[in-house]
């Protein structure tokens, strides 16, 4: 118990610093933030959250609260968490909705270094079902761990008309990753 919370503590601001926003964009993940966001969206974000700390009295105790930021620019990226059966479906349609990707497309599957499936449209040897699903083969599940019933994160980027399929393996070192270097820039 004492260590969960010295694991929060260290990824929330103390009270005193609650209210306090950097000029630009930085704060516990700051080496994270710039490689994500482009410079007019960090620009933006920065300038939303200085003028909402500002806005906003200091709280007085209980549980540190998110602060709101103003509209941030969504992205175009479609993200699903769904489940695979055991003939390699993902339950969840919707990603190849977003892609517009119809029943029998011609597809390529491929497993990225066992952490990440790649999926393409071009004149592969995979196909979307009849039904609409795409299903992943064998030799792809089995190299990315991936078993019936695992819940796996979809993202759809319709830019680059491809899906990207990620194991819950692979988002959770993604997350440690990224909390631990929350920690590390909070303790210094």
């Amino acid at each position: 118990m004492n260590s969960d919370k010295h694991m929060f503590s260290a990824l929330v601001p103390a009270a005193s610093k609650r209210t306090q926003m950097p000029n630009q964009i930085g704060g516990p993940a700051g080496a994270a933030i710039p490689s994500i966001l482009s410079s007019s969206s960090a620009a933006h974000l920065a300038s939303v959250a200085k003028t909402t700390a500002e806005a906003l009295p200091p709280r007085q105790g209980g549980m540190p609260v998110a602060t709101l930021l103003g509209q941030v620019e969504e992205s175009s990226v479609h993200y699903v968490v769904t489940t695979i059966d055991n003939k390699g479906r993902l339950a969840d349609q919707s990603p190849l909705r977003a892609l517009g990707w119809l029943p029998e497309a011609a597809i390529s599957i491929a497993a990225a270094r066992g952490a990440m499936v790649l999926v393409t449209r071009n004149n592969g040897p995979d196909t979307v079902t009849r039904q609409g699903h795409l299903r992943l083969p064998a030799p792809v599940r089995h190299s990315c761990r991936i078993k019936t019933g695992a819940r796996l994160l979809v993202a759809a980027l319709p830019e680059q008309d491809m899906l990207l399929i990620y194991p819950s393996s692979t988002v959770d070192a993604a997350l440690l990753a990224y909390h631990q270097s929350l920690r590390d820039e909070v303790q210094r």
